[in-house]
């Protein structure tokens, strides 16, 4: 099953474009399943459930992807996205800068 966990990350992007998002959380959920560590179906599966309103289950997806895969850019941002929601304004803007790494001063 892990060889099908790219085709159910495309099902599931697929599916969030068409606007059926309870069939794209199976399909993410399934790539999951088969393969745990799979860090952009966790990324994907974390910006599904923020804009579906469960915000700590998108925290806790985007936080296992940045550990997972510190240097990708798009697991900070949809993290940083998701503590806006959750009205952690200081704890966003600190993540800011682990998109490219950077440090800001002030």
């Amino acid at each position: 099953m892990p060889g099908h966990v790219g085709a159910l990350n495309g099902l599931g992007n697929a599916l969030v474009a068409l606007d059926r998002k309870a069939e794209a959380m199976e399909a993410f959920d399934a790539a999951l399943a088969a393969r745990p560590d799979a860090v952009l179906v966790r990324v994907n599966r974390g910006a599904l459930r923020r804009a579906a309103g469960d915000l700590s289950g998108a925290l806790a997806d985007l936080d296992a992807a940045c550990r997972e895969a510190p240097a990708l850019a798009e697991a900070h941002y949809q993290r940083a996205n998701t503590l806006r929601t959750l009205g952690r304004t200081e704890a966003a803007r600190a993540a800011l800068p682990r998109l490219c790494g950077w440090h800001l001063n002030g």
